[in-house]
């Protein structure tokens, strides 16, 4: 299943977006050029994360089902009911992802989205990491206007996964993004062993690229997988 695409198509219905599968341009590297090995995301582009307006104030939100809680902007609007989101996309629920949360900037057109992917949940065995993490790729190389594709390996509250950025071009306007995919290890029970991968995407590049990204990287930086989100269950 191509998560990519179903992102595309979620947040293009709920926030009226033209919308871009992943990240931001890498330079040095042609468009449909893929690096094999994810680069770790460096201490200086951590640290531009806390590099941020001083105007911008956050708000804490939890999903209704005690998974995760992360920071977003307090004037952004944020939807975390999961009943509505799915009742807007219920392509996506049939092909058993999760919608989470929405939360857009109206003024800038920024935006993040979480999914969880649960069609693995019942499988015989956890998430291929590599391949899946492939299968992303690929299916963002197919989409028109997609350039400057990269993979970085990024940590997020201790689970390391794979971020994927690219930039695409739709009626001649630019956007960037960022797609984290995090998949646990097969004996964390916060990330049900291995057998779901969260993904949480930010796009932007309207208007005053640097500040955006500096408040998508901190929004997204600030994910965290809570004691409840197991369930109760034992890998």
């Amino acid at each position: 299943m191509r998560v990519s695409a179903l992102v595309l198509c979620m947040m293009a219905g709920l926030a009226g977006l033209g919308l871009i599968g992943g990240a931001c341009a890498t330079e040095g590297q042609t468009e449909g050029q893929v690096e094999s090995t994810p680069k770790s995301i460096t201490q200086s582009e951590q640290t531009q994360e806390e590099e941020l307006p001083q105007d911008v104030t956050w708000t804490t939100v939890e999903d209704e089902d005690g998974t995760f809680s992360i920071s977003v902007p307090s004037e952004w609007e944020t939807n975390i009911d999961i009943e509505e989101l799915s009742t807007a996309n219920p392509g996506l629920v049939e092909l058993g992802i999760v919608p989470f949360l929405t939360s857009i900037d109206t003024e800038t057109g920024s935006n993040l989205l979480i999914l969880m992917d649960a069609q693995y949940m019942f499988a015989d065995e956890p998430i291929d990491v590599e391949a899946y993490i492939q299968f992303q790729i690929e299916d963002l190389k197919q989409k028109p206007g997609m350039s400057g594709l990269s993979a970085h390996a990024v940590t997020i509250d201790g689970i390391k996964g794979t971020q994927i950025r690219s930039t695409q071009v739709q009626q001649g306007v630019e956007f960037k993004g960022q797609m984290n995919i995090l998949i646990g290890n097969e004996d964390d029970p916060g990330m049900l062993c291995g057998y779901i991968a969260l993904i949480v995407q930010g796009v932007y590049g309207f208007t005053d690229t640097d500040a955006q990204l500096s408040v998508l990287e901190k929004a997204m930086q600030s994910l965290r997988i809570l004691p409840t989100a197991s369930g109760g269950i034992e890998c």
